[in-house]
């Protein structure tokens, strides 16, 4: 909700589209904007973990995961798609892209002090009301769970 309100770049018209109106609604009935709007790609990730689970070299890639221990993760990509990469190689790539760097780096490419990353991350706990949540689970189903939340 956040980024598509304020902080994406207007890279096509469907953008310019949402932040219109986003910023004329409220933050709840944004939210569910944005819950709707991205059924569809939520969706395929229920597909993708149904599908995946039966294949051996499959990998369920979570967010958080990769931000507890990026370079752990990174060896566990490159070597579940049949390549290797040694600890070193693993940690330099993850130390150039912490959030820190992509930040800074998006700032600057923008020429001003907006980016989609943000300084402090936010929980969709203190972000969603009650109806939010009604409205996600309504559109998405058990999603969470066969994601393994």
């Amino acid at each position: 909700y956040h980024s598509m309100k304020s902080t994406h770049r207007m890279t096509n018209i469907q953008i310019k589209r949402n932040r219109e109106v986003l910023k004329g609604i409220s933050k709840e009935e944004g939210i569910n904007y944005c819950i709707r709007m991205f059924s569809p790609k939520i969706d395929f990730l229920r597909t993708w973990e149904q599908v995946g689970r039966k294949r051996e070299n499959f990998i369920s890639v979570k967010f958080e995961n990769i931000v507890r221990q990026p370079s752990e993760f990174i060896v566990k990509v490159i070597d579940a798609s049949g390549n290797t990469i040694d600890r070193s190689s693993a940690n330099t790539v993850a130390e150039r892209y912490t959030k820190q760097k992509m930040r800074k780096k998006d700032i600057q490419s923008r020429g001003e002090n907006v980016s989609n990353y943000r300084k402090v991350k936010t929980r969709w706990k203190n972000e969603f009301t009650q109806k939010n949540i009604d409205v996600f689970r309504q559109v998405n189903g058990n999603i969470v769970e066969v994601l393994g939340y």
